[in-house]
């Protein structure tokens, strides 16, 4: 059952990445303030990633003192060492789940050791649609 809400999760990004208009994709683009939606996101990531909200905690990181975007720029900055090779993998995904990850990436090593991360495949379709809206501003 899980598999098949994963399989449907990135089946429905791919029908919508293909089905809309780069003129509808540029119009929700300009609506929506790029600050704002950053400022959602780390709110979001905050709530349901475990490994970032431990994250936020160990840099003693007030919550309600990011409010704007300039508080945003103002966090440090996650590196291999600070945030991926520090926590456990399964943290890095929301809600702590391992299991709704729909693949493992993994670097090539050529520092001695590779290094693993999730990806979500919708994430990176979503990703996609955003990078295609700016190239057309």
């Amino acid at each position: 059952m899980k598999f098949e809400s994963q399989r449907q999760r990135a089946v429905n990004a791919f029908t919508t990445f293909l089905n809309t208009s780069l003129d509808e994709l540029l119009q929700e683009h300009l609506q929506t303030p790029a600050e704002a939606a950053v400022l959602l996101l780390f709110r979001d990531v905050v709530n349901s990633v475990p490994a970032y909200k431990n994250f936020v905690a160990e840099h003693a990181i007030a919550l309600d003192a990011i409010q704007k975007f300039e508080d945003f720029q103002t966090l440090p900055l996650l590196t291999k060492e600070n945030y991926l090779l520090r926590y456990p993998l399964a943290s890095l995904c929301r809600y702590g789940q391992l299991e709704k990850c729909d693949t493992i990436a993994v670097s090539s090593g050529s520092t001695g050791k590779p290094t693993f991360w999730p990806r979500f495949f919708y994430r990176r379709i979503a990703h996609y649609n955003t990078l295609r809206a700016d190239i057309l501003r």
